[in-house]
């Protein structure tokens, strides 16, 4: 219960708000301080790599990185591509990738899973379950059908000669 309470407690909220301000296009956007990213990284001090002061120091060369920039990363998923060099700020990111906001995502996912899983396709290979779920989720993303054809390229009847 002291996991469940900790989870959902209202700071967490605003400890994922103010994570979130790391990702480039908000921190410039909203003139970030430090001080709040800062405060939502002692939430996860024992995951970082290195210490609250180190990310200290990281926020500022992250700054400066993203400044000379024109184009600026609006996702955890993209700003995460730029952030080898910095360690701490790679593992708020991942962090903040995995965190849900909500459980309706993860709802959603289930339920499209049970429409794409029913007692006809119950052989089907996880590999292949995976693409068809991500497929189902993502319909946003247009793919050729090329791409994905699952047909073999055999005849499947045999040819006996009698």
């Amino acid at each position: 219960m002291s996991e469940l309470n900790s989870h959902f407690h209202e700071n967490n909220d605003s400890v994922s708000s103010n994570l979130k301000l790391i990702i480039p296009k908000y921190y410039f956007t909203c003139e970030t301080s430090d001080d709040k990213i800062l405060n939502a990284a002692q939430t996860y001090e024992a995951d970082l790599p290195h210490s609250i002061e180190a990310l200290r120091g990281q926020l500022n060369l992250w700054k400066q990185f993203w400044k000379n920039k024109s184009e600026k990363a609006d996702s955890s998923m993209e700003a995460f591509k730029y952030a080898s060099m910095f360690p701490n700020i790679k593992c708020l990111l991942t962090i903040l990738s995995v965190i849900p906001i909500t459980t309706a995502s993860a709802e959603r996912s289930f339920s499209s899973l049970k429409r794409i899983k029913t007692y006809l396709r119950s052989t089907i290979g996880q590999e292949r379950l995976n693409s068809l779920a991500m497929f189902h989720i993502n319909k946003d993303i247009q793919v050729k059908p090329e791409e994905v054809l699952f047909a073999k390229k055999h005849k499947r009847r045999l040819q006996f000669d009698l």
